[in-house]
């Protein structure tokens, strides 16, 4: 399987969730393989920094970009039972590259109307992708959400966000905790560092994008 994460719009946690679905995905015992296709490199630099600390088990993470991308993918996927690709915060030619062979698309988005529109956007190019990649499946996933109960901006976006056809929302909405950054100073996934909320989002979402597993209503930001 070959998994794409991309957006639109930077600061959605898109190199935190590849880093943290891999580490995952890892632990269950799956050959995984880290693409990391953003020029800024955070997932190498992740890698390395768990790689330092001596952190098991260790994260394959390999650095590829240009409009080829999807060549070297499809060469990849007979070697990797599973390859996540982090590409940049923008429409990129990684991107579009990717996603003529990738099986699932991941877009996050944080629940803000600037990035929401920018969302529209992200849409457009997985639509186009799926004229020439007909299995395509596009998954948006709501991050950063206020921990506030009386702020309702998730719940809007996901109604906003709901509106989409022939667009998978997941269930699972990943909200703004110290513990993302933590973790990732630490060289480790949320779900090593076990803190209990952030631990209970990434596990309910891991569920949703590789097993299928649909959570019974919305993660609130206290479950």
């Amino acid at each position: 399987m070959i998994l794409v994460i991309g957006s639109e719009k930077g600061g959605c946690g898109k190199s935190t969730l590849a880093i943290n679905l891999s580490v995952m995905s890892v632990r269950e015992g799956i050959d995984t393989l880290l693409v990391d296709a953003d020029i800024q490199g955070s997932c190498n630099e992740f890698s390395q920094r768990r790689d330092e600390l001596d952190i098991t088990p260790r994260l394959q993470v390999m650095m590829k970009h240009g409009r080829n991308l999807h060549r070297e993918l499809a060469d990849l996927q007979h070697r990797y039972q599973r390859i996540i690709v982090d590409t940049g915060g923008r429409d990129s030619p990684e991107l579009r590259s990717s996603l003529l062979v990738a099986q699932t698309a991941l877009l996050p988005v944080q629940p803000t109307q600037l990035d929401l529109w920018a969302t529209e956007k992200a849409f457009q190019v997985t639509s186009t992708a799926q004229d020439l990649n007909p299995d395509l499946h596009t998954l948006v996933v709501i991050t950063r959400a206020h921990t506030n109960l009386l702020v309702t901006t998730a719940r809007d976006a996901m109604q906003f966000l709901s509106e989409f056809p022939h667009v998978h929302l997941c269930h699972t909405i990943l909200y703004e905790r110290l513990a993302w950054q933590k973790s990732i100073l630490e060289g480790r996934s949320v779900v090593e560092l076990r803190d209990a909320k952030a631990y209970t989002e990434m596990k309910l979402l891991y569920e949703e994008i590789f097993n299928g597993g649909v959570p019974q209503g919305e993660t609130g930001p206290n479950s």
